[in-house]
């Protein structure tokens, strides 16, 4: 895994950044994968 980065580049946002959750697929397995454009991808697992 890289290391996280010393700086960000690009357009600043103005306020502090917030969740923006945008593709959620879910497998046949029960493995949720969402996708955030400021904090990556999360793996999450469904159960009962």
């Amino acid at each position: 895994m890289p290391p996280d980065p010393l700086e960000r580049r690009g357009l600043l946002p103005a306020g502090r950044l917030v969740a923006q959750s945008e593709d959620v697929l879910a497998d046949a397995r029960g493995f949720v994968y969402v996708t955030d454009k400021n904090h990556g991808l999360h793996l999450l697992r469904l159960t009962n």
